[in-house]
C-alpha cells in the first residue's frame, strides 16, 4: 500500500511539473520567465540563421572550430527544446500530428548529421554542405511560426475554407454540367463538332 501511494504521488508530482513546463513553453502569459522566453526565442532563431548564412560568404569571421562549435551548440539547443517539448506534451500520440513539432524535429536533425559525420566542419561543396547551409536556415526560420498567433489564425481560416470547398465544387460542377447540357441541347449538332 505504501509503495502504490508513493508511485501515485510521484506520478502526480511529475504531471504537475510537466504541466508547468508545458505552460512555460506554450503560454507566454504563464509567468515572467515564459514571457521572456517567448520574446527572446525569435531573436535567438534569427541569430542562428544569421550565423549559418554568415558562413556562406567568401570572407567570414566565423571559420573552423568556432563556426562548428556555434552551429553544434545551436543544433543541440534546438534538439533539447524538441526533446523537452516531447517529454511534457499532454498527449504523446498527437505529438507528431502537430506541424510545429515536425518543424522542431527537422530543425534539430542537423545535430544527428553532425554526430554521424564526426563533428567536422563542412564546406559548401561537401556532400552535406548544401543541406546545412541552404535548408537549415529555412527550417530554423519556420520555428518562428509557432510564436505568431496571426499565422495560427490564418491556418484556421484555411481549415474553415477547406470545409466549405466541397460544397463550392459541387455547385460549380452542377452549373458546369447544366450549362453544357443546355448548350448541347440548344445548339445544332453541326456546330458542335
Amino acid at each position: 500500500e505504501t509503495v502504490a501511494s508513493w508511485i501515485l504521488e510521484r506520478q502526480s508530482q511529475q504531471s504537475a511539473c510537466a504541466e508547468r513546463m508545458w505552460r512555460f513553453l506554450e503560454d507566454p502569459e504563464s509567468g515572467a520567465m515564459a514571457y521572456w522566453f517567448n520574446k527572446l526565442m525569435p531573436a535567438f532563431i534569427f541569430l542562428s540563421v544569421f550565423i549559418t548564412l554568415l558562413q556562406t560568404v567568401e570572407w567570414t569571421p566565423l571559420q573552423g572550430a568556432t563556426a562548428l562549435a556555434l552551429e553544434t551548440s545551436i543544433d543541440a539547443l534546438f534538439g533539447l527544446e524538441f526533446i523537452l517539448r516531447f517529454a511534457v506534451y499532454p498527449n504523446r500520440w498527437h505529438f507528431p500530428l502537430d506541424p510545429y513539432n515536425l518543424i522542431d524535429f527537422f530543425a534539430a536533425v542537423p545535430l544527428a548529421f553532425r554526430c554521424v559525420a564526426g563533428f567536422v566542419r563542412f564546406d559548401q561543396d561537401a556532400w552535406l554542405g548544401p543541406f546545412l547551409f541552404c535548408f537549415v536556415p529555412v527550417l530554423r526560420l519556420l520555428k518562428i511560426l509557432r510564436r505568431y498567433t496571426q499565422f495560427h489564425l490564418l491556418l484556421k481560416a484555411f481549415r474553415l475554407a477547406g470545409e466549405a470547398l466541397p460544397v463550392l465544387l459541387f455547385c460549380y460542377f452542377v452549373g458546369l454540367l447544366l450549362f453544357a447540357a443546355l448548350i448541347y441541347t440548344c445548339e445544332r449538332h453541326s456546330n458542335i463538332e
